[in-house]
């Protein structure tokens, strides 16, 4: 026979089994699962953030100062803000000293400008390191790099030249001629009227096309013009889908001028879709997505454009959102991040890559973007990541065995990227407001 309190005990431990079994059922049915289910907690904005900041001034060579104080803010949210920015980053910072001997010492001044400040930055060199710990991206960042000979962007005489590799290609220009001098597609060709479309005669995955604007110069193009050419590559996407649906990785590159490996100097985009999965950039980025979401339940991507904005290293149009990226891969690394491939990721775009062009005087540019897949599963948001490839004349590659095989080494600050950005931008826009 089994006695009253043991039958009791029996019951209690059944009930807590139970209970416990009904706890971890709720549990996972109601976590996140996906990038679309993320919590969506806020940060801090970065206006909070600079009323907890001594100095206004920021740089990568302060942000572990800077998260220091944000720890030590009253405010409510600065404790999940640092924990965010430690979930996504590592910061470290070291120092280097050299001894420059008396007959070295004009040569490297005249490289400074004569700049005593810089002169004694030469001396003990403060290197600043930043690792992503969820897509295991680095850059090290030392300005004064900046500085070495042969580096750099000589801005006078380069729209001339420009200029005169265009006049000197237009003549046999294949694309100016598209009709008769390239493939075309399968589907067919789309054309409008700033844009149209080829088959890439020499191709990199089974669907592998051109969108090419009408005009020849590569820097020259209207709002308007831009606006159709991105609408063309989502067209050109659709197609190539439907012609075959199991197509669903969209991508599409874009390098300006031979200085950022374009073969032709008249504006063409590559644009391709893949059939396992996206190209092993996109691809990483995605799985690290995913294993984020999984650990935390929270959307990465929404988490890296909130740590960017607290620190000021944004500029926002509607639902896209441009970044001074903290782990670059090359100087003046920006990237756009919307929900979908949109019109205010497409604006957004053309106004970072005026800014550049117009203002910065940076004319070669490599530019990649990955879109959501075109079944819905498995995808990452609109991405659009540019660089700037440097000098457009210059016989000295911009890429190394450190980019190549180490990491990526990075002259530019992304604070100084942020704000130049951000006050072209907006004076663009304010700008075509006013027009309209």
């Amino acid at each position: 026979f089994v006695s009253m309190q043991t039958l009791t005990t029996s019951r209690t431990r059944i009930l807590c089994a139970v209970v416990a079994v009904c706890l971890v059922f709720v549990f996972f049915a109601t976590r996140p699962s996906g990038p679309d289910a993320s919590l969506k907690i806020p940060l801090m904005k970065h206006a909070a953030v600079q009323q907890c900041l001594q100095d206004p001034i920021l740089s990568i060579a302060k942000i572990r100062e800077i998260m220091f104080q944000i720890h030590g803010c009253a405010h409510e949210e600065a404790p999940r803000l640092v924990q965010v920015f430690d979930r996504l980053y590592e910061i470290s910072v070291t120092q280097g000293g050299i001894v420059l001997p008396n007959s070295f010492r004009p040569k490297v001044q005249k490289w400074l400008g004569n700049d005593e400040a810089l002169m004694k930055e030469v001396e003990m060199q403060t290197i600043s390191s930043v690792y992503n710990r969820v897509t295991r991206e680095s850059a090290v960042l030392n300005p004064l790099r900046a500085k070495r000979p042969g580096v750099g962007v000589p801005v006078e005489g380069a729209e001339k030249y420009v200029d005169a590799l265009v006049d000197n290609t237009v003549q046999d220009c294949d694309f100016c001629r598209f009709r008769t001098n390239t493939a075309a597609d399968p589907f067919g060709r789309i054309i409008h009227e700033h844009t149209m479309t080829a088959a890439n005669t020499f191709k990199y995955d089974a669907a592998h096309g051109l969108i090419m604007l009408s005009g020849h110069h590569p820097l020259k193009w209207s709002r308007v013009a831009f606006l159709e050419l991105m609408q063309t590559v989502n067209e050109w996407f659709k197609k190539a889908n439907l012609a075959s649906p199991n197509l669903i990785y969209p991508h599409w590159m874009w390098d300006i001028l031979p200085k950022a490996s374009a073969s032709q100097i008249h504006p063409h985009i590559q644009a391709s879709v893949s059939q396992f999965r996206y190209y092993g950039t996109a691809e990483h980025l995605r799985q690290a997505a995913s294993e984020y979401q999984e650990q935390y339940g929270e959307d990465y991507f929404e988490n890296l454009v909130q740590v960017h904005e607290a620190l000021g290293l944004t500029v926002s149009l509607g639902t896209a959102t441009a970044m001074a990226y903290l782990t670059a891969r090359k100087d003046w690394e920006v990237m756009i991040i919307a929900p979908a491939a949109n019109e205010d990721l497409a604006l957004l775009l053309h106004y970072c890559l005026r800014a550049y062009i117009d203002e910065f005087k940076l004319f070669a540019l490599s530019i990649a973007a990955y879109y959501p897949t075109l079944n819905g599963a498995g995808s990452l948001p609109a991405i659009v990541r540019f660089v700037d490839r440097g000098a457009v004349d210059a016989l000295r590659s911009d890429i190394s065995a450190m980019e190549l095989f180490g990491q990526a080494n990075v002259n530019i600050d992304p604070f100084g990227v942020a704000a130049r950005l951000r006050t072209a931008v907006t004076a663009a826009i304010e700008a075509d407001r006013k027009q309209e």
